[in-house]
């Protein structure tokens, strides 16, 4: 392992873990806080600005690599308008339809310096699923920050997945990227786990989503076209299972999909009488073991029929196992209700609803 991806990831985890802290002084002071409410379990204001201090780190441990790029530098400066809008839906929520305006415009410019998904041999179509890609990406993460620990752990194991991708197939200036990323989110969990003392807010999300959304793209494997298509898909999928179960459960029942709520599977896990802790822990877990396979597959280790197996078996006992969880608070059709008293209700789980930004 070259010694700038160790002092990549050891720079990007001292900055996280030192400054974290002292934005969290700085969010109480000037009151930029997630106030309590209604469709949200924490009980009193709770401090943003982790994500400042998330791609701050990120940023810091980049700049130790040498072989830096164009291109990499292009997608810093999208990252970071992504997440300076985050900051602002911090303060004060945007719509959704001016997020994504800006969400695609970062897309473009990255696609514009060669960020490709090569799927087909049309370029155009190419571009089109980049741009889908990316910005499909970038919301899953965002909509993952629901739960204390829940975001930053998940983007920690697709990171590092990422890294170890990179480093065999001799990508260096990338590795240097993730592991920093990684870096960052692991400095900030001492403080965003449960129970969080501080948020990351869209600002960080939005820019981990980001950057991932990316780095999976670009990371090389020794698999050939189509099986390569699945190494990038197994490195997010958790998320993109998360954002799937949501929006076909909205959709049956005529709900927006763009609003919030509590029926994200760590809720689901939760309102099955999961513990919150353990509930991030499973999920946190599950991806792990698909970037692993996700490792194994694009390093020529495992055959790719294997991995997508198993990843199949994981996905699936996930999405069977919190399909059974009532967080909508309907009464199950054709069964009886007792003693006048509901069969059936919603928990409220113990975490925070930044669904919608």
């Amino acid at each position: 392992m070259r010694a700038t991806w160790l002092a990549a990831f050891a720079l990007a985890s001292m900055i996280a873990a030192v400054v974290t802290p002292m934005l969290r002084r700085v969010a109480v002071e000037v009151g930029f806080v997630d106030a309590p409410a209604p469709h949200k379990s924490h009980l009193r204001p709770m401090p943003y600005l982790g994500g400042v201090a998330i791609a701050g780190a990120a940023l810091g441990g980049w700049l130790l690599e040498s072989g830096l790029t164009k291109r990499i530098g292009a997608v810093a400066i999208a990252a970071i308008a992504i997440g300076l809008m985050g900051l602002v839906d911090d303060h004060r929520k945007l719509d959704p339809w001016p997020r994504l305006a800006v969400e695609s415009a970062a897309a473009v410019a990255v696609v514009a310096v060669g960020v490709r998904a090569e799927v087909t041999s049309i370029a155009a179509i190419n571009i089109a699923i980049t741009i889908f890609w990316i910005v499909g990406v970038t919301n899953a993460l965002n909509l993952l920050d629901n739960m204390d620990g829940l975001s930053a752990g998940i983007a920690a194991v697709v990171a590092a997945g990422t890294f170890a991708l990179a480093a065999i197939e001799g990508q260096s200036a990338l590795a240097t990227v993730v592991i920093a990323l990684c870096g960052a989110c692991t400095g900030f969990l001492v403080y965003n786990w449960r129970p969080a003392s501080i948020f990351m807010g869209d600002a960080g999300s939005l820019f981990i989503g980001f950057v991932l959304s990316v780095a999976v793209l670009e990371a090389k494997s020794a698999l050939l076209y189509p099986e390569n298509l699945a190494v990038p898909l197994l490195l997010v999928a958790l998320p993109l299972l998360d954002t799937s179960v949501v929006s076909i459960a909205r959709f049956r029942r005529g709900r927006s999909v763009m609003s919030g709520g509590r029926d994200h599977l760590s809720h689901r896990l939760v309102s099955l009488g999961v513990a919150p802790g353990v509930a991030v822990a499973v999920l946190v877990g599950a991806q792990g073991v698909l970037a692993l396979l996700a490792v194994l597959s694009g390093s020529g280790v495992l055959p790719v029929w294997s991995t997508a197996a198993i990843a199949i078996v994981v996905l699936g006992t996930l999405a069977a196992v919190t399909a059974r969880a009532n967080v909508y608070g309907e009464i199950p059709v054709l069964v009886p209700v007792r003693r006048g008293r509901e069969l059936a209700s919603t928990p409220r789980p113990d975490s925070r609803d930044l669904v919608s930004g």
